[in-house]
């Protein structure tokens, strides 16, 4: 069975933080606790086993990964027994390299810089703030052998966001739990094994496979669209932005194709389908926090949604020959 991207989106993307740009943001007003957790994620090095587990639609769905952490460079396999097994995934900090066996493929995306800290959602960005959160340091006991101590987030009006069981010493987060609008958990994952003083061989974190077909993202989403009888249709790099990842969704049984885009200023994703856009539907997807833009073209319809200004989804959409953009 083949590891699909919305498994990698939900699962390994919020289990394998980097911290990216906010390696340079200032830090001082977070908990020194907090602060050495995010720094620890451009400087930890370990191996280990830990369980991941994600809410897919009414199913949760969980398996166990191996990991290897040096500094910023990261990679996963998975057990024997897995569904998963002789699937690779490296990330070296410039490109993130995910084998395939069973189509001896090589899909290629941006390093996952872009994915910060949990933490750092605390801190100012620029001339935007983000939703002040409020954090809690108690006890958290032992996990995977080690004393670890708990940050539990909430938000303003208390919710609970998530919960992090952090190791003091190296601030490595072993255990970390999401939790929805209304408290139900969506995800976990937590450490069962791990060692601090690894060794690691010269090949760890580089996938050199003879023969194997690299993937590229633009090539995955016109790959996508065509399967579904879509146009393609790609952000350029000029944008700032650079395509993450694509799936296709089927919500009210159409096809969707999304491509979701990183930059230095947010992420956004761009949804394409045929037919209109069912309004209800991605205003609930954008919660009330992000921005939204839409549009039609040649009989398909076309959404932007995103951490970004509505005048830089605007702006996007020009690009991609939305005429009516003002």
């Amino acid at each position: 069975m083949i590891f699909r991207p919305i498994a990698l989106i939900l699962a390994v993307a919020f289990a394998a933080f980097s911290v990216g740009q906010d390696h340079d943001r200032d830090l001082s007003d977070l908990p020194p606790l907090v602060r050495k957790s995010v720094l620890a994620n451009r400087t930890a090095k370990y191996s280990g086993v830990r369980t991941v587990q994600f809410k897919h639609g009414p199913d949760r769905v969980s398996h166990i990964e191996y990991v290897l952490k040096n500094g910023i460079k990261t990679r996963i396999e998975f057990p024997d027994d897995s569904k998963y097994k002789g699937q690779i995934i490296v990330d070296d900090g410039h490109q993130r390299l995910h084998y395939f066996p069973d189509r001896n493929e090589i899909d290629q995306e941006p390093a996952h810089v872009h994915e910060t800290h949990p933490m750092a959602k605390m801190v100012p960005d620029g001339d935007r703030m983000r939703p002040k959160l409020t954090r809690e340091i108690t006890d958290g006991g032992i996990l995977a052998g080690w004393s670890t101590q708990v940050v539990i987030v909430s938000d303003p009006h208390g919710n609970v966001v998530q919960k992090m069981w952090i190791e003091p010493n190296s601030g490595v987060v072993l255990k970390r739990v999401l939790f929805d609008e209304v408290g139900t958990q969506v995800g976990y994952f937590e450490f069962s094994k791990i060692n601090f003083n690894p060794t690691f061989a010269a090949g760890d974190f580089r996938i050199d496979r003879k023969g194997a077909v690299v993937v590229t993202p633009t090539m995955e989403a016109n790959r996508l669209a065509a399967k579904s009888g879509l146009s393609a249709v790609n952000v350029p790099q000029s944008s700032g932005f650079l395509l993450e990842n694509s799936r296709t969704i089927h919500p009210d049984n159409t096809d969707v194709l999304a491509q979701t885009y990183v930059g230095d200023t947010g992420r956004f994703t761009l949804f394409q389908l045929r037919g209109d856009v069912n309004q209800t539907r991605l205003q609930r997807f954008a919660h009330g926090r992000l921005s939204t833009y839409t549009w039609r073209r040649g009989g398909e319809s076309f959404a932007l949604v995103g951490d970004l200004s509505g005048d830089k989804l605007r702006e996007i959409a020009r690009l991609l020959g939305d005429s009516s953009a003002p």
